[in-house]
């Protein structure tokens, strides 16, 4: 998947409505009424459009549901969609679709440099490299000698999103990303 767009990050938390099936199919090459969205995707595309940037890739939206085959395909590229995307939304907070990925966060007061006011400076996580081999689309990743996952990005915060497996795949491959968690955006 090549181009300028933005992919999201985000857990389910059930049945989602509506999503790309059989029978919808035609009528979302057409037209996604956005009323008709949950929150999360809502709120992904305002956080996507402020930019300027006009596409945004959403898994339930963009790859045909309860299809195997079409999920066989889509699995196998997944990888992909996040190392090419120009930044991923993380929706860390929200525990399903509908709740939304710019409600109001926790209010505990943060220093100037936008750390929680206790004054201890949360560490920077980076990843030394990512890399992709062709044809067979195979991606390595290599952490720095001290691995830090995204729980000890964010110690203290119990986060819907870090305890689905897919996360870990949708957090090491962009290399930009905006983590929209409890407490704050990072």
């Amino acid at each position: 998947m090549k181009g300028r767009y933005v992919a999201l990050s985000h857990c389910r938390g059930g049945s989602i409505s509506p999503v790309l099936d059989e029978t919808t199919l035609e009528r979302f090459q057409q037209d996604i009424p956005v009323s008709s969205l949950p929150a999360n995707f809502i709120d992904a595309i305002i956080i996507t459009r402020q930019p300027s940037i006009e596409y945004l890739w959403i898994d339930s939206l963009c790859t045909l549901q309860g299809s195997t085959e079409d999920w066989e395909a889509e699995s196998a590229v997944m990888a992909d969609v996040y190392l090419n995307s120009l930044v991923t939304i993380s929706a860390l907070s929200s525990p399903h679709s509908r709740a939304g990925i710019l409600s109001q966060r926790q209010t505990g007061g943060s220093d100037s440099a936008g750390h929680p006011s206790t004054g201890e400076a949360k560490p920077a996580t980076s990843w030394t490299s990512i890399s992709k081999t062709s044809p067979a689309s195979t991606v390595t990743v290599q952490a720095p000698q001290k691995f830090q996952s995204l729980h000890n990005m964010f110690p203290d915060q119990v986060e819907p999103l870090l305890q689905r497996g897919w996360a870990l795949q949708e957090s090491l491959l962009p290399s930009r990303q905006l983590f929209y968690s409890s407490e704050q955006i990072h």
